[in-house]
């Protein structure tokens, strides 16, 4: 007999596959034990959040930013 995830984990701590709708999507919690999923981002954006407390979402990338970290290492 496998072992598997669903047979070690209480019902209510798995995460439904439901949440995922498409490739690339993220899991993240919303609030304190609430799932939730990020869809994908469009090309070029990058992963951000505004801090403590806020979700996570898909922003374009700060060029400038970008640039000044490869040229002078951060």
């Amino acid at each position: 007999m496998a072992v598997t995830w669903k047979k070690l984990a209480k019902e209510d701590d798995v995460i439904a596959k439901s949440l995922l709708t498409e490739k690339g999507d993220i899991i993240y919690a919303s609030d304190v034990g609430t799932p939730a999923a990020l869809p994908h981002g469009t090309d070029g954006q990058v992963l951000t959040t505004k801090g403590h407390g806020a979700n996570p979402i898909w922003a374009d990338a700060d060029t400038d930013a970008m640039i000044w970290a490869i040229v002078f290492g951060g």
